[in-house]
């Protein structure tokens, strides 16, 4: 509670005074703009396409608060206090966080009976979860006030009430990384996705979701529709780039004061019809929380300091092509690569695709395993299809990449109306990503990050190129005999090493003394 209390308070810190990025430059502009759009509001269910609810107000008590969770039980922790010198709310201390959480903890281990598990209800296919809220709705003005109350609020805050561990992987034949263990990595990586024990404690429309467990350990969960993952990884950044401050924890004691204000039960009246939907939507998630493969790598032989000092290549390009071979000896085979380029630079930016498997790509990694092409060959072919990638990425951030205008042409298209473009085979698997990837900033005091992958016989592939090292999140389906995530791991340690290899042969000797 104690590290939840501060990682509240550091976040709400970033919202509110943003100093790193002032709004006098291009940057804290962009940033303000998506910043805006990740507290105080969330997804709400609907048929066919759901919608973005509107930013509350600060003067909303709702705005005030954050969303707990706890045990499956909804709560209201305020987080600001008015004040009559200031026009706004004024951010409340941690210590007094900790104290309503403390309040709220010892409410939610001794009220009776156990708490409905409508957390879960956001998880399940988005047709269902509106029907289910509708019906909610239709029970009671309690429903409505606790839902609007939750979509209002800052952000959501889950403490789970289990450090999870899973059994360690002894048959890896990859090397184990520094300073932690594959199984702990693994395991926070798995606590944080939700696992079948925790998967009601969440409310996964929120945009911003801070998890805290039993032993301290804290990760993110964001909805992504309303921006995009650079924005909460630069917020939990600053998060968690100061520890807990020693004074605030030795001031606090271990008996809190239980009888304070500042919180309130934010319940839910259900019927047999929403404990049936629970139970449904608890056996899907469940499905496909055991259908989930994910992993975290650390390749820790070099990183971004190797690859632009002596390689002098662009880190997010080299790691680019290392997918690409890292895929073709898995597959035999190539597919439409989808990596995330931001369009911050426009007016309301959000992303482009710029599309890694290219003919200079696929030329380099068929030269590869070639024993009939020599090193100096696939050195060339390596820097072509690096510069190759490099052009996509600024074309794509600077507004000419293409798949954001297609996708704007066949959005114009009215109905019965039929462009032959679209109804190509080539146009349809070219958008099949089946290796879908993003990279966000360095990292250094992340354990890892990381998404779900697209298709079913696919992977999900989120890194972080650090200056000695990068992270690579990994995440495939049980279900397709195709994809392993152990087995692309693998793959992918061969590739950056392999690369390293070609480029070593062929770097010119340093002239620096």
């Amino acid at each position: 509670m104690q590290r939840a209390a501060w990682l509240v308070h550091r976040t709400l810190e970033f919202k509110d005074k943003q100093e790193c990025y002032p709004d006098a430059t291009r940057t804290g502009i962009w940033l303000q703009e998506n910043l805006a759009k990740m507290f105080n509001l969330a997804r709400i269910p609907k048929h066919n396409c759901d919608i973005l609810s509107p930013i509350a107000p600060i003067s909303d008590p709702s705005a005030q608060s954050i969303t707990v969770v706890v045990n499956d039980w909804f709560y209201s922790l305020r987080v600001y206090e008015p004040q009559s010198t200031t026009k706004n709310p004024v951010l409340c201390r941690p210590e007094v966080i900790l104290t309503r959480l403390h309040a709220i903890v010892n409410d939610a281990r001794t009220r009776p009976g156990t708490a409905p598990p409508i957390g879960v209800l956001s998880s399940d296919d988005r047709d269902s979860w509106a029907s289910n809220l509708d019906h909610l709705f239709s029970l009671s003005q309690k429903n409505r006030d606790t839902h609007r109350a939750i979509v209002s609020s800052v952000m959501s805050l889950s403490l789970d009430s289990e450090t999870y561990t899973i059994l360690s992987n002894s048959l890896s034949t990859l090397p184990p990384p520094s300073r932690t263990t594959q199984q702990g990595l693994d395991s926070h990586l798995h606590f944080i996705r939700s696992v079948p024990s925790n998967v009601s404690n969440r409310f996964f429309d929120k945009p911003y979701t801070l998890i805290v467990d039993p032993s301290g350990r804290a990760g993110i969960m964001g909805e992504h529709s309303f921006c995009d993952a650079l924005i909460p990884s630069m917020v939990a950044e600053f998060s968690i780039v100061q520890g807990v401050d020693q004074d605030f924890i030795s001031s606090q004691s271990q008996s809190q004061p239980l009888s304070v204000s500042g919180w309130a039960r934010l319940d839910w009246e259900i019927d047999f019809e929403i404990s049936s939907a629970c139970e449904k939507a608890r056996t899907n998630a469940v499905k496909l929380i055991e259908n989930s493969d994910n992993s975290v790598l650390w390749f820790e032989h070099y990183g971004s300091d190797w690859i632009k000092g002596q390689a002098e290549l662009s880190p997010d390009a080299y790691v680019q092509i290392a997918l690409q071979l890292a895929w073709y000896r898995t597959r035999g085979t190539f597919t439409a690569t989808y990596e995330t380029a931001l369009t911050r630079m426009f007016d309301k930016g959000r992303t482009e695709t710029i599309r890694t498997l290219s003919t200079d790509s696929r030329a380099f990694v068929l030269a590869m395993d070639d024993s009939l092409v020599n090193t100096e060959s696939k050195y060339v072919l390596l820097k072509r299809a690096i510069q190759t990638h490099t052009r996509l990425t600024r074309e794509a951030a600077t507004g000419r990449g293409i798949d954001r205008h297609l996708l704007g042409l066949q959005n114009m298209l009215r109905g019965g109306e039929r462009a032959e473009l679209f109804d190509d085979v080539l146009f349809s698997r070219s958008q099949e990503w089946r290796l879908s990837t993003s990279g966000l900033s360095a990292g250094h005091f992340f354990r890892g990050t990381g998404f779900g992958a697209a298709y079913e016989d696919g992977y999900g592939i989120n890194y972080l190129v650090a200056p000695e090292m990068v992270k690579f999140g990994i995440e495939s389906k049980n279900s397709s005999p195709y994809t392993s995530t152990e087995r692309f791991k693998i793959a992918i340690f061969r590739a950056m090493t392999d690369i390293q290899s070609i480029c070593s042969a062929n770097l010119k000797p340093s002239s620096k003394l």
